[in-house]
């Protein structure tokens, strides 16, 4: 039998930690090793520990997820990381990239996403192979000031990942493919689609 992927989460929401514990556990080829809804309680955890994937949220009491992933990357310990959180600006989204994360997903967000997601994580390979734009989409919604809060987010999110895995969608919608929104997410895209590239 095949290793499970291993995952720890962080995130302050004993909630949500329950709901993905209970999801991941129906997966075959994924495991929950350990859990911590305080950031300074997953740093330690994760000084003795090696999972194969974290799943942290940012917002986290005593040490908070960016600080953490800042602690064990100094440490040489960051796994390969999915943040999950519904904190998010540019200037935190850019950070996040630079320390190497491989994907973030705002909250509230689908397991079922996920935990694909996480595969993807563990997996460079299988993230090349699907072509992974959705770190590139946040960012270049946050640079034009759209926010995950807002209504519709999630709908325009997908609606520009379609469109980047096929350019006849935007035909579909407008006279004129190359209209100046179009124009911008795509020059933001090919600026920083070397997002996941540089670190594989």
């Amino acid at each position: 039998m095949e290793r499970r992927i291993q995952v720890f989460i962080a995130d302050a929401s004993q909630d949500f930690i329950a709901l993905l514990c209970a999801k991941i556990e129906q997966q075959q080829d994924l495991t929950v090793v350990d859990t911590a809804t305080a950031g300074n309680v997953a740093y330690e955890k994760l000084l003795q520990s090696t999972p194969d994937v974290l799943v942290t949220d940012l917002l986290l009491p005593g040490l908070d997820g960016l600080s953490l992933l800042r602690a064990l990357k100094q440490e040489g310990k960051l796994p390969r990381t999915v943040v999950v959180s519904g904190f998010v600006n540019d200037r935190i989204a850019q950070a996040v990239s630079r320390l190497g994360v491989e994907d973030y997903l705002p909250k509230p967000c689908g397991l079922e996403e996920l935990t694909c997601r996480i595969r993807e994580a563990a997996s460079p390979e299988r993230r090349r192979a699907v072509r992974n734009f959705d770190p590139v989409i946040s960012e270049a919604l946050l640079n034009f000031g759209i926010m995950p809060h807002l209504n519709g987010y999630q709908f325009l999110r997908e609606g520009v990942r379609r469109a980047l895995d096929d350019r006849n969608v935007l035909r579909g919608i407008t006279k004129n493919p190359l209209s100046r929104p179009c124009k911008a997410v795509q020059h933001h895209v090919a600026l920083r689609g070397a997002f996941h590239s540089r670190r594989d």
